[in-house]
């Protein structure tokens, strides 16, 4: 596919949802790493709770921001603080349902059945960085990608998105998150990096750390083509974020990256 393409794609596969999950993350391309990934992680049966050690908490789908800072406080950040723990210990501190599901998924069981016909709910784009970052302008220009990719997603499922959320995780692995939903939908790949930015500047003005990974989500999705009236209420022009010209913008930007392969045509800096 990617010969064909010129799209990368990432395959995880393992023995449950979970592992599968991680192993596609772990198999997408990162730039900076030693050695290029060939968009391909297989975890075989047995080897789960080692390939599990090389994740944060807040790596682990369902463990959010709240459940990051009540484990934290306990002193557990990675799955390798928790992982020589027995259930009983983690039942004892964090109760029966949550101890024991700590202790199935960070050995990397998870019973849940798959769906695959499921309508997406949030699409997301995100980055772990081979060294963390800390100025501001690398950051920014991440972003910015991380931002066009997720939108140009919404794009090509004919959805559009009413909030975003930037996630952060600074280099003590702390995961922190700031999101803003708008009146209106949007799914321009300029107001979507423009909400992006201020959210990215109110996560930094309230910690500043080196970062170790940044993401972009859009959630609260809602359905439309190309040229569908996306605004939710009745928004006047004046306070809306995204124009007609972000859209006429954003579908010529569609329509040379067809043509040409994915690299053809980027925004300039704002």
């Amino acid at each position: 596919m990617s010969e064909a393409t010129s799209l990368s794609v990432s395959i995880g596969g393992g023995t449950s949802k979970l592992v599968a999950k991680l192993a596609a993350g772990r198999a997408k391309p990162r730039p900076g790493a030693a050695a290029p990934s060939d968009g391909v992680c297989i975890v075989a049966p047995g080897a789960e709770a080692e390939f599990l050690l090389q994740f944060a908490l807040a790596d682990l789908p369902g463990v959010g921001p709240k459940a990051q800072a009540r484990l934290a406080r306990l002193g557990w950040r990675t799955v390798r603080d928790v992982a020589p723990l027995e259930r009983s210990a983690l039942v004892a501190r964090l109760g029966e349902r949550e101890g024991t599901w700590l202790y199935d998924r960070v050995r990397g069981v998870d019973r849940s059945s798959v769906e695959p016909e499921r309508e997406a709910k949030s699409l997301s784009r995100d980055e772990t960085f081979a060294a963390d970052v800390d100025d501001d302008a690398a950051l920014g220009a991440k972003l910015r990608a991380l931002a066009d990719r997720a939108s140009a997603d919404l794009r090509d499922l004919g959805l559009a998105a009413r909030t975003v959320t930037v996630k952060l995780r600074d280099a003590d692995f702390t995961t922190r998150q700031a999101s803003r939903t708008l009146p209106e939908a949007v799914r321009s790949d300029r107001a979507v990096s423009a909400v992006a930015r201020q959210l990215l500047r109110r996560l930094r003005a309230t910690r500043r750390m080196p970062a170790r990974l940044l993401g972009v989500a859009l959630s609260h999705l809602v359905r439309g083509g190309p040229d569908a009236q996306l605004s939710l209420l009745d928004v006047p022009p004046e306070s809306s974020v995204e124009t007609e010209r972000d859209r006429a913008i954003a579908r010529a930007i569609d329509a040379a990256r067809q043509r040409f392969g994915p690299d053809a045509l980027g925004r300039g800096n704002p």
